[in-house]
């Protein structure tokens, strides 16, 4: 077998003009999706607002506003972006350019793993800033108490992707739900390249079987063979009580191995995909 030369496998000039093309050839489309995307998140915040009088912009909810859309939007665009693969007129001149299968995933990973969040992140952000300052003057001239309180509700803050200050605890200790969403979406763009025909409805099908296979073996597997009344957290045992507090007790791997196990497959699973996809786009050079 003859080996593949470095310039074969990746160039970075002929990668760069790899990149500028898809530009070219989707900036249209983009800017039209992100300024839809924009207009939804706007709508959305809009309705909260209107229906909502106990604080509707608070920090969890923009989180869970940017985290739905991210995931919806991040997970259908990444199962597009082959799909010139699912029509055998439109592959084979998209097989035919000349440029590397290494080279051709680069450019979607740089795509959708990279800009995507960027883009939507900043398009967020742009309505979500003037939101929440719409939310507080509404709070401000019609103030509200908590129900069944005498508290006033307070102006809300605008929600911090890098402290994810208002987020669940996995979030806000791990990025749990942010890290996970690059796993799911190179599960899509894996599903793009693996499914020809309905690559998106398949890969949420076969997304939500890994998930119930999971949750089965979780609970039929795992849980019987802990001891009677413990739990099991991912890195960490708890024997939970039946009173609203702390576990009775916990048992948690070394302070430093937490992190380095959580950065790691945070880290593996995308790669895994990745590199799953790339194997099946050697099987469809020309």
């Amino acid at each position: 077998m003859t080996p593949i030369s470095a310039n074969q496998l990746f160039s970075f000039s002929r990668w760069r003009l790899l990149v500028a093309k898809h530009w070219i050839e989707h900036r249209r489309p983009y800017l039209l999706s992100l300024l839809a995307i924009g207009g939804l998140q706007a709508v959305w915040f809009a309705f909260l607002i209107a229906t909502t009088d106990y604080a509707p912009l608070e920090p969890f909810m923009q989180f869970a506003s940017h985290m739905i859309g991210l995931y919806l939007v991040g997970c259908f665009y990444a199962s597009m972006l082959f799909a010139e693969l699912n029509s055998k007129k439109e592959a084979l001149p998209w097989l035919s350019l000349p440029a590397s299968q290494f080279e051709k995933l680069l450019c979607t990973i740089l795509y959708s793993a990279v800009l995507f969040p960027i883009a939507y992140t900043l398009v967020f952000y742009l309505v979500d800033i003037p939101m929440v300052q719409w939310s507080n003057n509404v709070i401000y001239y019609h103030p509200h108490n908590w129900p069944g309180s005498n508290v006033r509700i307070m102006p809300v803050t605008i929600y911090n992707l890098f402290t994810a200050t208002g987020a669940p605890i996995p979030e806000k200790e791990y990025h749990l739900f942010t890290s996970l969403f690059f796993t799911i979406q190179a599960a899509f763009l894996l599903g793009s390249v693996y499914f020809p025909r309905y690559s998106f409805i398949k890969t949420v099908v076969a997304v939500l079987v890994f998930i119930l296979a999971f949750a089965a073996i979780e609970r039929g597997v795992i849980f019987p063979l802990l001891p009677k009344g413990w739990l099991n957290n991912f890195l960490s045992w708890t024997e939970e009580s039946y009173q609203m507090g702390p576990p009775k007790n916990e048992l948690r791997l070394p302070f430093h191995l937490e992190p380095l196990i959580m950065g790691l497959s945070r880290l593996a699973m995308p790669l895994f995909f990745w590199f799953v996809t790339y194997i099946r786009l050697k099987e469809k050079e020309v």
